[in-house]
């Protein structure tokens, strides 16, 4: 969202919106993501292991223990989904968010100088 504050309530709204809606949907089903696996200490070094990159949704896929009503509604929910078309709405709301920025500059700093004070 930037350094600009979003300080009203209509900011606040349409930022849960976009979070709840387009991001959400973009991130959890067309974005791959890589987790870690175990890190391991190379002498004063960490070294990481990642697995390989994979959808939140592949991921929900390889579960054993969900069930598979679940599966279907998801799979039904990608294939109707253009992932280039969610990335344009997302960006658009970003567009209307940023709008809705309080863009004044921060009040300038009065910085009070007091004399320094010698000891001894």
């Amino acid at each position: 969202m930037g350094w600009v504050r979003y300080d009203t309530e209509t900011a606040v709204m349409a930022m849960n919106r976009l979070y709840r809606g387009d991001v959400r949907l973009l991130q959890n089903l067309f974005l791959p993501s890589v987790k870690l696996v175990r890190k391991e200490r190379v002498g004063s070094r960490i070294k990481r292991h990642y697995d390989a990159a994979k959808t939140p949704f592949a991921r929900v896929l390889e579960c054993k223990e969900v069930r598979p009503m679940v599966v279907a509604r998801l799979t039904a929910l990608q294939k109707q989904l253009d992932p280039f078309a969610l990335s344009r709405s997302v960006d658009v709301q970003l567009d209307r968010i940023h709008a809705l920025a309080n863009h004044r500059r921060f009040p300038s700093l009065k910085v009070k100088i007091t004399p320094a004070v010698r000891c001894g």
